[in-house]
């Protein structure tokens, strides 16, 4: 932008277009200081120009009529202190279409289609507030966006929308009053929000669709009716969030989806923490899941997410539930606090490493004709079994201690095929492993038996029950 030279206007009577005048003779690189009042005028920006507040924030106010938009199609146009508002649902309040705008602390109160619609150029939005009752806030479709603490409330569509290859940068930007959804993104795009808080929403707070690839860092979703809701093929990556207060599920995976949530937190949702269902692959490293209502994990149909550290707390119903077709994988999660640490049913095969599950009813539960494969893994503090095998299911273990605190270690209800190999079994009211049919096909190895820390050897237990306190090797 070249040197400014300086126009000073005064507010018009009714119908004067003031400021298209002043735009069309300004100097390139010129600037325009509007004095106080109320301009009604549809404008189109094709040059440098700088347009500003005389005496500040508030003081004046750009009003479009219907069927008008502000336009910015060419130039490096700046807009300071300014309140923009109007429009109809046929047309956003503002649109960018080329060059570069950079608006600091603007108001924008819309009631239009879309407050801000962004289709190229370059936008940079620093502090100010968007608004519109009648539609959506900002929708990013091409070219390069950037807004930075400003923010969006009283919406009454979507906050934000993301298509197309768009990747739209949002820093402290803050979401409330939102009645669609607070963060659609779709498309191929990558939008990031870092350090955003989305909240007082009657819907999803974020929605990734398509193969977008959103990013979230260090953002707060706080209520809402779902916190993340990831579906089709989109991959967004989540790092060092939280979701509070969902009125249901605060995470949910469908679809091809593979979201990558690391170092995350959600804390009591009226929902489910998370539920995986469809075909989706979710990773989930070192989040917690802390008072859920009902379940802190839920993974259904064909999904196969992995849960890598972090911990499950507190839940209302069980920790997690493992249910369908399902092969989630967990290793190293923590499950502490709730009626049933694990509940694995349907025909769900999951593979379940180094969980540490203590503070529960029963540790694990398997039921219908369930798989589970389980290893170096740890359950102890139950009030029931440490594990129980329902009629018609599976089990594979391996170098798992299971210990009962007023229950048998291991409840084997089944007739089919139960593998325990290596390890520690344990009940304190005296039985290591209770079988109830007497076809059950428990083959153990390896297998050390106790009764209050106290070992003892078994060279071939009865076949009703093995007591505790004993080395049982049979098959």
């Amino acid at each position: 932008m070249t040197a400014a030279v300086r126009s000073d206007l005064v507010a018009p009577a009714e119908g004067a277009a003031v400021i298209a005048r002043a735009l069309a003779v300004a100097d390139p690189g010129g600037t325009v200081a509007l004095g106080p009042g109320l301009y009604r005028e549809s404008l189109v920006f094709s040059r440098d120009v700088t347009l500003v507040a005389r005496e500040g924030p508030g003081s004046v106010v750009i009003e479009v009529p219907p069927g008008g938009t502000l336009l910015v199609a060419d130039g490096e146009i700046r807009l300071r202190g300014l309140e923009l508002r109007g429009g109809d649902e046929r047309a956003p309040l503002m649109r960018v279409v080329g060059g570069r705008l950079r608006m600091d602390g603007c108001d924008l109160r819309a009631t239009a289609a879309v407050a801000l619609h962004l289709h190229g150029g370059r936008t940079r939005v620093v502090r100010g507030r968007i608004g519109n009752p009648a539609g959506a806030g900002v929708a990013v479709e091409a070219g390069l966006a950037e807004l930075v603490d400003v923010a969006l409330a009283g919406i009454g569509g979507p906050g934000l929308t993301v298509s197309g290859g768009a990747m739209p940068i949002l820093r402290r930007c803050t979401f409330t009053d939102v009645e669609g959804v607070g963060v659609l993104a779709a498309g191929t795009g990558a939008a990031l929000l870092d350090r955003c808080r989305i909240s007082s929403l009657s819907s999803a707070a974020v929605l990734a669709r398509e193969d977008c690839r959103l990013r979230m860092v260090g953002s707060l979703v706080d209520g809402g009716q779902v916190g993340l809701y990831v579906a089709d093929r989109a991959r967004p990556t989540v790092e060092n969030c939280r979701f509070r207060d969902t009125a249901g599920p605060a995470v949910v995976t469908v679809d091809l989806a593979a979201p990558s949530l690391v170092e995350c937190v959600v804390d009591s949702p009226a929902g489910h923490g998370l539920h995986a269902s469809g075909r989706s692959a979710a990773e989930i490293q070192r989040c917690a899941v802390r008072g859920s209502a009902v379940a802190g994990v839920v993974v259904d149909g064909d999904a196969s997410p992995t849960l890598l550290g972090g911990e499950i707390v507190g839940c209302g119903d069980v920790g997690v539930l493992l249910l369908g077709d399902s092969t989630a994988w967990l290793d190293g999660v923590r499950v502490h606090g709730s009626p049933i640490g694990v509940s694995v049913e349907d025909a769900a095969a999951p593979r379940l490493v180094g969980l540490d599950i203590g503070d529960v009813g029963v540790g694990i539960q398997v039921r219908e004709s369930a798989h589970p494969r389980l290893s170096r893994s740890r359950v102890r503090g139950t009030a029931g079994a440490a594990l129980v095998l329902g009629p018609g299911t599976r089990a594979t273990v391996t170098d798992t201690e299971l210990v009962g605190d007023r229950g048998p270690g291991v409840l084997v209800e089944t007739d089919r095929t139960v593998s325990i190999d290596g390890g520690v079994i344990g009940g304190t009211g005296g039985e290591a492993v209770r079988l109830a049919t007497q076809a059950s096909r428990l083959r153990m190895s390896d297998v050390a038996t106790r009764q209050d820390g106290v070992p003892g050897t078994v060279a071939d237990p009865g076949p009703m029950a093995i007591p505790a306190g004993r080395t049982a090797s049979c098959t």
